[in-house]
This record gives structure tokens, C-alpha cells and sequence, in this order.
């Protein structure tokens, strides 16, 4: 039944691959992969995210999921005052177009590669820099998507298993 739920959903990407919202395709697969992951074996997808889905206890909704599993590379601090790292995709900034957190619409969820990320410290300082907000670039932290047997595992590799 997961493979038939799996070859189904990625039926639907027919089109994907000549359009420019690749990663935002992908991200939307990874959710889907991670809630049928964590509902039935266990965190191998996006393990150690803890989120607020509404249907699914202690599961992740679309936004916290691609938080947690994205590339951290902007230095700043939290709420609390912490050095941490950010990504380029913000959650709270999710558009209202995204009307269902917990089982977004594929098309509409797609669409994170457009969405406005966290601001961009180098626009006005830079003139090559042209866009005052970072966009989502499908930019993976390997540890956090997918458990890796071998903490070097690099993204291809953990895919083709």
C-alpha cells in the first residue's frame, strides 16, 4: 500500500522537472515521505523534528518539517538572545495560500521556492545583490533529513538507498 501511495503522488510530477520549482516539488515528496515515515516505522525521514501537527502527535506540519531539515547557514540569534544558525526558508512566513499546514496542497507548497525567506543582511550594502529576502533553496542538513547509518553520508548517496 506505501508503494502504491509513493509511485502514485510521484506519478503527479510529470511536469516537474521543466519547470523551475524543482526543489519546491521535491520539499512537498520529502513531506509527504516523512508524515508516511513517521506514521508507520518510526523518524527515518526528518528525524528528531517535533512539531504541531494537528492529526499526527508530535509530528511536524510542512513549515517545521523544511525548517528542520534545512541547510543552516546564516548566523544570527533566537528569541532568547542564543547564537544559533538560520536557514534561507523562514516559517513564519508561510503564505495564507497555504491553507492546510498539516496536509499542504502539493501545487500550492511547491511554490516555497518563491515564497519570501528571511531577509537578506547584504541587500542595500551590496549592489549585486537584487533581492531583499533569501529564498528556499532545497538545501539539505544531511543529519536532520534522513538518518544516515554514516554521519558523512552525503544527500545522493542516502537517496539511491
Amino acid at each position: 500500500m506505501k508503494l502504491f501511495t509513493v509511485a502514485l503522488f510521484a506519478s503527479s510530477f510529470t511536469s516537474v522537472l521543466a519547470s523551475g520549482r524543482v526543489a519546491g516539488w521535491e520539499a512537498v515528496t520529502f513531506y509527504y515521505a516523512y508524515l508516511m515515515d513517521v506514521g508507520t516505522s518510526g523518524n527515518t525521514i526528518g528525524p528528531g523534528c517535533k512539531g504541531t501537527h494537528k492529526t499526527i502527535k508530535g509530528a511536524c506540519n510542512f513549515p517545521e518539517f523544511i525548517d528542520h531539515i534545512q541547510q543552516k547557514s546564516i548566523r544570527g540569534k533566537d528569541a532568547n538572545g542564543q547564537k544559533t544558525k538560520f536557514g534561507n526558508f523562514d516559517p513564519a512566513k508561510v503564505p495564507s495560500s497555504l491553507e492546510d499546514l498539516n496536509f499542504p496542497d502539493p501545487e500550492e507548497a511547491s511554490k516555497i521556492t518563491e515564497w519570501e525567506g528571511r531577509e537578506n543582511t547584504n541587500y542595500g550594502k551590496d549592489p549585486r545583490v537584487t533581492e531583499k529576502y533569501l529564498k528556499f533553496t532545497g538545501a539539505y542538513s544531511n543529519g536532520k533529513f534522513v538518518k544516515a547509518a554514516d554521519d558523512k553520508e552525503k544527500h545522493n548517496t542516502i537517496l539511491k538507498r
